[in-house]
């Protein structure tokens, strides 16, 4: 029993430290996102953003989790009016 309890333990302890936080670079990198209305779909982009994705390793192309903050202010959807609906649901004046 203590056995197999060292070994999970070991195993357990061996993945968390084979995942690495790397930060964002948000000069090379870009946020765009689509969004679906009742009659049509638009795009959009986020303008200033930061976060960190969590990468494995072993294999540096798979992420195994990311955090994103994005400032809700700096959106655009390349529409001034469908921006102010859009500020005005995201309540950007009380949550940014």
């Amino acid at each position: 029993m203590k056995i197999l309890l060292c070994l999970f333990l070991a195993n357990s302890l061996s993945t968390f430290v084979l995942a690495q936080e790397v930060p964002l670079d948000a000069t090379l990198s870009s946020l765009k996102f689509t969004g679906h209305a009742f009659l049509h779909d638009f795009n959009g982009e986020a303008r200033e953003f930061t976060g960190s994705a969590k990468v494995d390793v072993q294999n540096p192309g798979l992420v195994t989790s990311a955090k994103l903050e994005i400032v809700a202010a700096k959106m655009t959807t390349f529409e001034p009016g469908r921006d102010k609906d859009m500020y005005a649901w995201l309540h950007i004046d009380t949550i940014p």
